[in-house]
């Protein structure tokens, strides 16, 4: 709470999450051995944690399905979550992974994956190559503004990240819904990443 005189008394807002995108995303987060929410919110000096919703095999969505060059209806590999910064919600959460990636492995498994999916992929025998994300900002669903404690008003960020193989393999699909007065997202590029 700040006061401020002749104004009030006010609840002051927590700083927003700054999400930072990079065309080396995997090995930013790489020496933390933690996943990439987990990395850059411990780095701003805030506490992630995470509440499971869905972990199993489930048919696809048409707009999953499209990112993963798979048919809807088509069986997946599902994690969806929600993502909490300080014990509050920030971001809902679900990743898709092909039956021919994720069949057998810990990405079924209900239990957690302290590594992140990233690094458990990687240590499949799988190497991330490329990645797209694409962003867009819509009102929020009923689901969405409760998972989310979201106010009246409040905007929500969808994020596609998806990640290809060499060979142009989608590896896993990353659909994150942000509330929107809680994050900032921020691009940085390096020269050696433009000229190798």
């Amino acid at each position: 709470m700040t006061t401020e005189f002749g104004r009030g008394t006010f609840v002051r807002r927590r700083p927003t999450l700054r999400r930072v995108s990079a065309a080396r995303r995997h090995a930013a987060h790489r020496e933390t051995g933690k996943p990439v929410f987990d990395a850059g919110a411990i780095s701003q000096g805030r506490t992630p944690s995470r509440r499971m919703l869905f972990i199993g095999r489930a048919p696809l969505l048409a707009n999953a399905a499209e990112w993963l060059h798979a048919s809807p209806g088509d069986e997946v590999v599902v994690r969806r979550r929600v993502q909490l910064l300080d014990g509050e919600p920030v971001v809902v959460s679900a990743s898709y992974y092909p039956l021919w990636l994720a069949a057998g492995t810990r990405l079924e498994s209900p239990d957690a994956l302290p590594e992140g999916p990233d690094e458990l992929i990687e240590s499949l025998g799988h190497r991330f190559h490329r990645g797209v994300e694409v962003f867009s900002t819509l009102m929020p669903t009923p689901e969405e503004t409760e998972l989310l404690n979201l106010h009246a008003g409040v905007p929500v960020m969808h994020m596609w990240d998806i990640d290809y193989d060499k060979d142009g393999r989608p590896l896993q699909a990353a659909h994150d819904v942000y509330a929107g007065d809680k994050h900032e997202f921020v691009y940085e590029w390096h020269e050696s990443d433009v000229h190798p």
